[in-house]
């Protein structure tokens, strides 16, 4: 209704209200001018795009990128008394001692394991000792059976090359004598009968000569039979037996001698591995001595970096429901988790990704971590890394990058963050220049767009009274 009044030319008589009217009439135009550009710049804010919303938020802990977890490793002490520890929460600097043990009952084991381990060298020296003259006696024994079995190979070669022939021939040579004997016998007694009956008359001696020579060749003759008998024999059952039974000796030889190197070289490896047995347990005896001295070593622990000490096992950055209160006179293991030294230099939040938000995340992308001692102040924190496989079920292990300075007096180790991940934007397709070109894709943002603010057209000679008259309706 205003613009309408503006547009109006009444005829003003007076030129004091014809002066008042124009520059009433140039402030009201100035003044809607102001009120248009404001309207202009309310629409263009609502127009501006927002930020980016919330997609998910997530809990993590703050942790130390570089964390020490302080045991004892002792190899043969497994229990260990504290003598003295740095308190939970301390600040330590490197080579500062963290932790020392009690050393009398480690220093007292020791003693007596070298002594037992004398006693193990002794006896090693011993069996060493008589292992060496075991081997000289075996290699004694070894040739005694290999001229054993020399000489039992000769005998039967003898035999069976020489004296088995041998002894056919004597039968037949026997034989062939006795023959012989009895002819000659036989020849005699012919001679003395031809010689005796030219004579009629025979003397008493001549028979007495013809009567042994007869003898003579009855006893021929029975030793030739008995020649017969022995020679047939001899080559039938004689000989074959003895050749039989030669060759019985000569495989019992055999087979002896066979036994004999197989019991030697039995005996030289049953020595040779129950050396080896004693040699493996007297070094492991050695082993187990240096392991409790170096056990002695590592009774007091010292930093090996400069940070923050806080009792027990660190899970994904957080202390336990029921962390260890260590103190003087308690007992820890060797393998346990004594402390654990955090370098507060330089931080990282460990968080953990629900399956289903996990493609939602990669390395590099941007987040925002709130944390819980601080909620005033945020940063603006880098996706390090996300694991591809579960740590737990349906569970993604996250670790994020803390850029370096950011609340750097504030910040401590142990705290806990609260991450959120906006929705990343869309990516678009740029078409491409060449053909050779691959396409390039870039982020859609969104153009304010500023709306023209209109020009009034300001009348001039507008009455003053009426123009208020209008604005009023």
């Amino acid at each position: 209704m205003i613009s309408s009044l503006l547009y109006k030319n009444p005829v003003i008589k007076n030129p004091v209200m014809s002066m008042l009217c124009n520059r009433s009439t140039r402030h009201l135009a100035i003044a809607l001018l102001f009120l248009s550009l404001g309207h202009g710049l309310k629409a263009q804010e609502s127009e501006s795009p927002s930020e980016p919303p919330v997609a998910f938020k997530v809990t993590g802990t703050v942790e130390g990128v570089k964390q020490t977890e302080i045991k004892a490793e002792t190899k043969q002490q497994t229990s260990l008394k504290i003598e003295s520890i740095v308190p939970h929460g301390a600040s330590v600097s490197e080579g500062d001692v963290l932790v020392s043990f009690e050393r009398d009952e480690l220093e007292k084991k020791i003693r007596l394991s070298e002594q037992d381990l004398r006693l193990a060298e002794i006896a090693f020296e011993g069996d060493l000792f008589s292992h060496r003259q075991a081997e000289i006696t075996a290699e004694l024994d070894r040739k005694v059976a290999e001229r054993d079995w020399q000489a039992a190979e000769q005998t039967f070669a003898n035999y069976m090359d020489v004296d088995r022939e041998r002894s056919i021939e004597s039968a037949d040579f026997s034989l062939k004598q006795s023959l012989a004997t009895l002819m000659n016998a036989k020849e005699e007694l012919k001679q003395l009968q031809q010689m005796y009956s030219e004579d009629d008359l025979t003397e008493e001696s001549e028979e007495i000569v013809l009567k042994r020579a007869k003898q003579a060749v009855e006893s021929a003759e029975f030793r030739h039979t008995s020649a017969e008998i022995q020679a047939k024999r001899s080559k039938e059952q004689e000989i074959p037996r003895t050749t039989e039974k030669q060759k019985d000796t000569f495989e019992r030889a055999k087979l002896t001698h066979e036994k004999a190197i197989r019991n030697l070289n039995d005996e030289k490896e049953k020595r040779r591995i129950d050396l080896d047995k004693k040699e493996v347990a007297l070094r492991e005896q050695r082993e187990k001595h240096e392991e409790l001295v170096q056990d002695l070593e590592r009774l007091e622990i010292k930093a090996k970096h400069s940070g923050l000490v806080v009792y027990g096992e660190l899970q994904r950055g957080k202390l336990a429901d029921k962390p260890p209160q260590h103190r003087a006179g308690s007992s820890v293991n060797g393998d346990q988790t004594i402390l654990t030294i955090i370098d507060p230099s330089a931080l990282q939040i460990r968080t953990t990704i629900p399956e289903a938000n996990v493609h939602r995340v990669n390395a590099e992308d941007q987040c925002t971590a709130i944390f819980t001692a601080i909620p005033d102040q945020s940063i603006e924190a880098i996706v390090a890394s996300v694991d591809s496989v579960p740590f737990a079920s349906t569970q993604y292990d996250c670790v994020i990058t803390i850029p370096a300075g950011a609340l750097t007096k504030l910040l401590r180790p142990l705290m806990t963050a609260e991450v959120e991940f906006t929705e990343q934007p869309k990516l678009i397709a740029m078409p491409a220049k060449k053909k050779s070109q691959p396409v390039r894709l870039k982020r859609e943002i969104a153009t304010p767009k500023i709306k023209s603010v209109p020009q009034v057209p300001v009348a001039e000679n507008v009455n003053p009274i009426e123009a208020k008259q209008a604005d009023s309706e």
